[in-house]
């Protein structure tokens, strides 16, 4: 009995853990842009010709925009 109370402990220990990892990882997800361009893009635009991928917080340091044709996260 005490051995299913570790095993339920550890398993729910571990989902809070992957969770938490996952939500931090969608939280600031890749996208890309160009160095002379001003929008980012998600992977498959076809509009992001020559890009280079980074995290969205870092495109809207640099002051990029959503592109209007790929609609990435804002």
């Amino acid at each position: 009995m005490i051995q299913v109370m570790r095993n339920r402990a550890l398993i729910l220990s571990l989902f809070a853990i992957s969770s938490l990892a996952c939500q931090s990882i969608a939280a600031d997800p890749t996208v890309y842009a160009t160095e002379k361009g001003k929008k980012y893009h998600v992977k498959n635009c076809r509009l992001k010709h020559g890009s280079k991928g980074m995290k969205l917080s870092e495109a809207k340091k640099k002051g990029y925009t959503a592109c209007a044709s790929c609609k990435p996260p804002k």
